[in-house]
């Protein structure tokens, strides 16, 4: 500091003693360290909030593409189900068409 200690005692003379000099350089320090960390806090508060939105954001877009992509496999697999039945059925049919022909034929040849 540029002060010397005259310029120190006056100063607290001035201020009413050792004991106010001191409190009045504690509240001056406090102060300005509350006004110092205010303006840190509203910023590291503000990119706290925007960082938690965009984490947000992020995750449900993450869970909305994984919502999406259950669905559409949900909706192939009952195509594909769909045209299995179909199949199994075309396969019945034809089984059953071909059990009814032979057995006509034998009655025929029987005959």
């Amino acid at each position: 500091m540029s002060w010397n200690y005259a310029d120190m005692s006056k100063t607290a003379k001035q201020l009413g003693g050792p004991e106010k000099y001191a409190d009045y350089l504690y509240q001056s320090g406090r102060m300005h360290g509350f006004s110092d960390g205010c303006s840190q806090g509203i910023l590291m508060g503000a990119v706290g909030s925007f960082g938690s939105m965009a984490i947000m954001w992020l995750i449900s877009k993450a869970f909305e593409k994984s919502r999406r992509k259950a669905l559409e496999e949900s909706i192939e697999a009952a195509k594909y189900k769909e045209k299995l039945i179909r199949a199994m059925e075309a396969k019945a049919a034809a089984e059953l068409d071909e059990e009814l022909y032979s057995s006509y034929n034998e009655d025929d040849i029987n005959s």
